[in-house]
Protein backbone atom coordinates (compact mmCIF):
# COMPACT_ATOMS: atom_id res chain seq x y z
CA UNK A 1 0.00 0.00 0.00
CA UNK A 2 1.17 3.66 -0.70
CA UNK A 3 0.62 6.53 0.97
CA UNK A 4 -0.15 9.74 -0.98
CA UNK A 5 3.20 11.39 -1.63
CA UNK A 6 3.93 14.70 -3.89
CA UNK A 7 6.57 17.21 -4.55
CA UNK A 8 5.07 20.52 -3.54
CA UNK A 9 6.57 23.79 -4.93
CA UNK A 10 4.87 27.44 -3.84
CA UNK A 11 5.20 29.67 -6.90
CA UNK A 12 5.31 33.04 -4.79
CA UNK A 13 5.38 34.92 -8.06
CA UNK A 14 4.57 33.12 -10.82
CA UNK A 15 4.33 35.69 -13.80
CA UNK A 16 7.93 36.14 -14.42
CA UNK A 17 8.42 32.43 -14.72
CA UNK A 18 7.42 32.50 -18.61
CA UNK A 19 3.40 32.81 -18.71
CA UNK A 20 2.92 33.97 -22.15
CA UNK A 21 0.23 37.54 -20.47
CA UNK A 22 0.41 41.14 -21.15
CA UNK A 23 -0.70 44.00 -19.75
CA UNK A 24 -3.67 45.20 -21.17
CA UNK A 25 -2.81 48.76 -20.23
CA UNK A 26 0.69 51.05 -20.92
CA UNK A 27 1.25 54.51 -20.07
CA UNK A 28 1.68 56.96 -22.84
CA UNK A 29 4.98 58.87 -22.80
CA UNK A 30 5.17 62.27 -24.04
CA UNK A 31 6.55 62.76 -27.23
CA UNK A 32 6.74 59.32 -28.09
CA UNK A 33 5.03 56.70 -29.81
CA UNK A 34 2.22 54.72 -27.97
CA UNK A 35 2.92 50.66 -27.61
CA UNK A 36 -0.54 50.82 -29.15
CA UNK A 37 0.42 52.44 -32.58
CA UNK A 38 3.85 50.26 -32.67
CA UNK A 39 1.71 47.10 -31.87
CA UNK A 40 -0.25 47.80 -35.07
CA UNK A 41 -4.41 47.44 -35.07
CA UNK A 42 -4.62 43.46 -35.46
CA UNK A 43 -2.16 42.91 -32.28
CA UNK A 44 -4.23 45.33 -30.21
CA UNK A 45 -7.70 43.23 -31.13
CA UNK A 46 -6.32 40.48 -30.25
CA UNK A 47 -5.48 42.01 -26.79
CA UNK A 48 -8.97 43.17 -26.75
CA UNK A 49 -10.38 39.85 -27.47
CA UNK A 50 -8.01 38.03 -24.94
CA UNK A 51 -8.87 40.41 -21.81
CA UNK A 52 -10.11 37.77 -19.13
CA UNK A 53 -7.46 35.82 -19.91
CA UNK A 54 -4.80 35.53 -17.11
CA UNK A 55 -7.05 37.74 -14.83
CA UNK A 56 -6.65 35.54 -12.30
CA UNK A 57 -3.04 36.13 -12.15
CA UNK A 58 -3.38 39.87 -11.92
CA UNK A 59 -5.55 39.28 -8.51
CA UNK A 60 -2.93 36.71 -7.07
CA UNK A 61 0.21 35.38 -8.02
CA UNK A 62 0.48 32.78 -5.21
CA UNK A 63 -0.44 29.51 -5.98
CA UNK A 64 0.59 25.65 -5.83
CA UNK A 65 2.40 23.60 -8.14
CA UNK A 66 2.76 19.87 -7.74
CA UNK A 67 4.75 17.40 -9.02
CA UNK A 68 3.29 13.90 -8.77
CA UNK A 69 3.94 10.60 -10.71
CA UNK A 70 5.31 6.82 -10.61
CA UNK A 71 8.83 8.81 -9.70
CA UNK A 72 7.10 10.01 -6.35
CA UNK A 73 7.10 6.27 -4.67
CA UNK A 74 11.28 5.95 -5.44
CA UNK A 75 11.91 8.84 -2.77
CA UNK A 76 14.92 9.32 -5.10
CA UNK A 77 15.97 5.94 -4.21
CA UNK A 78 16.60 3.23 -6.54
CA UNK A 79 18.27 -0.37 -5.59
CA UNK A 80 19.63 1.26 -1.93
CA UNK A 81 21.18 4.60 -3.99
CA UNK A 82 20.24 7.74 -3.24
CA UNK A 83 20.25 9.90 -6.11
CA UNK A 84 20.07 13.62 -5.25
CA UNK A 85 18.74 15.93 -7.57
CA UNK A 86 14.89 16.43 -9.12
CA UNK A 87 13.26 13.21 -8.25
CA UNK A 88 10.89 13.31 -11.61
CA UNK A 89 14.55 12.72 -13.12
CA UNK A 90 15.21 9.61 -11.25
CA UNK A 91 14.44 7.44 -14.76
CA UNK A 92 16.75 9.96 -16.76
CA UNK A 93 20.15 8.55 -17.56
CA UNK A 94 21.32 11.65 -15.87
CA UNK A 95 20.52 9.63 -12.71
CA UNK A 96 19.41 5.85 -12.13
CA UNK A 97 18.89 5.48 -15.76
CA UNK A 98 16.36 2.88 -15.37
CA UNK A 99 14.91 1.16 -18.72
CA UNK A 100 11.66 1.58 -19.81
CA UNK A 101 10.44 -1.90 -18.88
CA UNK A 102 11.84 -1.94 -15.89
CA UNK A 103 10.17 1.82 -14.55
CA UNK A 104 6.78 0.85 -16.61
CA UNK A 105 6.60 -2.22 -13.60
CA UNK A 106 6.48 0.73 -10.86
CA UNK A 107 2.75 1.49 -12.04
CA UNK A 108 1.96 -2.18 -10.69
CA UNK A 109 2.55 -0.70 -7.20
CA UNK A 110 0.98 2.47 -7.77
CA UNK A 111 -1.76 2.85 -5.07
CA UNK A 112 -2.53 5.88 -3.43
CA UNK A 113 -5.23 4.92 -1.30
CA UNK A 114 -4.73 8.20 1.18
CA UNK A 115 -4.78 10.71 -2.09
CA UNK A 116 -7.55 13.51 -0.56
CA UNK A 117 -8.23 16.07 -3.26
CA UNK A 118 -10.60 18.31 -0.96
CA UNK A 119 -7.36 18.44 1.57
CA UNK A 120 -5.17 19.72 -0.22
CA UNK A 121 -7.34 22.02 -2.21
CA UNK A 122 -8.24 23.46 1.13
CA UNK A 123 -4.70 23.54 2.14
CA UNK A 124 -3.86 25.88 -0.86
CA UNK A 125 -6.85 27.85 -0.13
CA UNK A 126 -5.97 28.36 3.66
CA UNK A 127 -2.68 29.17 2.53
CA UNK A 128 -3.83 32.07 0.28
CA UNK A 129 -3.01 30.60 -2.79
CA UNK A 130 -5.10 31.60 -5.56
CA UNK A 131 -4.88 28.15 -8.01
CA UNK A 132 -3.56 24.50 -8.13
CA UNK A 133 -0.97 23.02 -11.43
CA UNK A 134 0.07 19.70 -11.13
CA UNK A 135 1.83 17.19 -13.64
CA UNK A 136 -0.41 15.56 -16.27
CA UNK A 137 2.49 13.96 -17.61
CA UNK A 138 5.85 14.69 -16.89
CA UNK A 139 8.62 13.19 -18.93
CA UNK A 140 8.54 9.54 -17.93
CA UNK A 141 5.13 10.05 -20.34
CA UNK A 142 3.04 8.52 -17.66
CA UNK A 143 -0.34 9.58 -17.41
CA UNK A 144 -1.95 10.96 -14.29
CA UNK A 145 -5.35 10.97 -15.82
CA UNK A 146 -7.21 8.43 -17.89
CA UNK A 147 -5.74 8.78 -21.01
CA UNK A 148 -7.98 6.75 -24.09
CA UNK A 149 -4.21 7.84 -26.15
CA UNK A 150 -2.49 5.88 -24.52
CA UNK A 151 -2.38 3.20 -21.91
CA UNK A 152 0.28 4.40 -19.59
CA UNK A 153 -2.02 5.89 -17.18
CA UNK A 154 -2.94 5.64 -13.33
CA UNK A 155 -6.14 4.28 -14.54
CA UNK A 156 -5.28 1.28 -16.71
CA UNK A 157 -2.19 0.53 -15.51
CA UNK A 158 -2.48 0.58 -11.44
CA UNK A 159 -4.22 -1.15 -9.25
CA UNK A 160 -5.75 1.98 -7.76
CA UNK A 161 -7.68 2.33 -11.00
CA UNK A 162 -8.94 5.93 -10.57
CA UNK A 163 -8.68 9.30 -12.14
CA UNK A 164 -7.73 11.85 -9.03
CA UNK A 165 -7.47 14.96 -11.39
CA UNK A 166 -11.56 14.77 -11.96
CA UNK A 167 -11.46 14.96 -7.90
CA UNK A 168 -8.47 17.95 -7.91
CA UNK A 169 -10.58 19.79 -10.22
CA UNK A 170 -13.36 19.63 -8.35
CA UNK A 171 -11.80 20.53 -5.42
CA UNK A 172 -10.31 23.87 -6.22
CA UNK A 173 -14.05 24.66 -7.91
CA UNK A 174 -15.23 23.78 -4.54
CA UNK A 175 -12.68 26.28 -2.68
CA UNK A 176 -13.33 28.87 -5.63
CA UNK A 177 -9.37 27.80 -6.68
CA UNK A 178 -8.34 28.01 -10.35
CA UNK A 179 -6.66 24.93 -11.99
CA UNK A 180 -4.37 24.00 -14.39
CA UNK A 181 -1.94 21.58 -15.78
CA UNK A 182 1.60 21.02 -16.36
CA UNK A 183 1.95 18.54 -19.28
CA UNK A 184 5.35 17.75 -21.08
CA UNK A 185 4.86 18.24 -24.91
CA UNK A 186 8.18 17.75 -26.29
CA UNK A 187 9.99 14.84 -23.96
CA UNK A 188 8.51 11.50 -23.30
CA UNK A 189 10.91 8.52 -22.35
CA UNK A 190 8.48 5.93 -22.82
CA UNK A 191 7.06 6.06 -25.92
CA UNK A 192 8.48 5.81 -29.40
CA UNK A 193 9.14 8.72 -31.33
CA UNK A 194 9.29 11.05 -28.17
CA UNK A 195 11.69 13.49 -27.55
CA UNK A 196 14.61 10.92 -25.58
CA UNK A 197 12.64 7.97 -26.07
CA UNK A 198 12.76 5.07 -27.86
CA UNK A 199 13.56 5.16 -31.55
CA UNK A 200 11.72 1.96 -32.88
CA UNK A 201 8.37 0.67 -31.43
CA UNK A 202 7.44 -2.59 -29.73
CA UNK A 203 7.60 -4.39 -33.25
CA UNK A 204 10.86 -2.79 -34.26
CA UNK A 205 9.69 -0.81 -36.89
CA UNK A 206 11.37 3.34 -36.56
CA UNK A 207 9.06 5.84 -35.12
CA UNK A 208 9.62 9.32 -35.67
CA UNK A 209 8.70 12.40 -33.55
CA UNK A 210 5.35 13.05 -35.79
CA UNK A 211 4.41 9.75 -34.80
CA UNK A 212 4.40 10.53 -31.00
CA UNK A 213 3.35 13.83 -31.79
CA UNK A 214 -0.19 12.72 -33.88
CA UNK A 215 -0.70 9.51 -31.84
CA UNK A 216 -0.08 10.79 -28.00
CA UNK A 217 1.00 14.17 -27.56
CA UNK A 218 -1.87 16.32 -29.91
CA UNK A 219 -5.08 13.74 -28.37
CA UNK A 220 -3.64 14.28 -24.84
CA UNK A 221 -3.74 18.03 -25.04
CA UNK A 222 -7.33 17.75 -26.15
CA UNK A 223 -8.13 15.23 -23.80
CA UNK A 224 -7.03 17.84 -20.46
CA UNK A 225 -8.19 20.54 -22.40
CA UNK A 226 -11.97 19.13 -22.45
CA UNK A 227 -12.30 16.70 -19.86
CA UNK A 228 -12.00 18.54 -16.53
CA UNK A 229 -13.86 21.88 -16.75
CA UNK A 230 -12.41 25.18 -16.95
CA UNK A 231 -8.66 25.63 -16.43
CA UNK A 232 -6.79 28.70 -16.19
CA UNK A 233 -3.37 27.40 -17.65
CA UNK A 234 -1.58 24.57 -19.62
CA UNK A 235 2.29 24.55 -18.29
CA UNK A 236 4.36 22.78 -20.89
CA UNK A 237 7.49 22.34 -20.49
CA UNK A 238 11.52 21.84 -21.91
CA UNK A 239 10.46 22.19 -25.95
CA UNK A 240 14.14 21.82 -26.72
CA UNK A 241 14.73 21.80 -30.27
CA UNK A 242 10.92 21.44 -30.78
CA UNK A 243 9.90 22.42 -34.59
CA UNK A 244 7.52 25.32 -34.71
CA UNK A 245 4.43 24.22 -36.10
CA UNK A 246 4.11 21.68 -33.57
CA UNK A 247 4.07 24.12 -30.79
CA UNK A 248 1.13 26.11 -32.66
CA UNK A 249 -0.95 23.70 -33.19
CA UNK A 250 -1.05 23.05 -28.97
CA UNK A 251 -1.13 26.72 -28.64
CA UNK A 252 -4.42 26.80 -31.29
CA UNK A 253 -5.56 23.43 -29.22
CA UNK A 254 -5.93 24.92 -26.07
CA UNK A 255 -7.06 28.38 -27.25
CA UNK A 256 -9.69 25.96 -28.83
CA UNK A 257 -10.53 24.56 -25.87
CA UNK A 258 -10.15 26.58 -23.13
CA UNK A 259 -10.50 30.19 -24.24
CA UNK A 260 -9.64 32.14 -21.73
CA UNK A 261 -6.33 29.63 -20.41
CA UNK A 262 -2.59 30.68 -20.21
CA UNK A 263 0.07 29.27 -21.95
CA UNK A 264 3.50 29.04 -19.95
CA UNK A 265 6.26 30.28 -22.43
CA UNK A 266 8.18 27.32 -22.60
CA UNK A 267 5.69 25.87 -25.47
CA UNK A 268 8.62 26.88 -27.39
Amino acid sequence: MMRFGVVVCLLAVILPLGLVCESLAVEKVAGQPDMDHLWGARVVKLRAEDAKRGQLFDQGNYAMFIHWGLYSQLGNKVDGETYYGIGEWIMNQRMAGIPIAEYKKLANNFNPVDFDARAIAKLARDAGMKYIVITAKHHDGFAMYESQACDFNIVDATPWGKDPMKDLAAACREQGLGFGFYYSHNQDWTFPGGGGGPQADASGKPATFDDYFEQKCLPQVREITTQYGPIEIVWFDTPGKMPKHYVEKLVEVVHKNQPGALVSGRAG
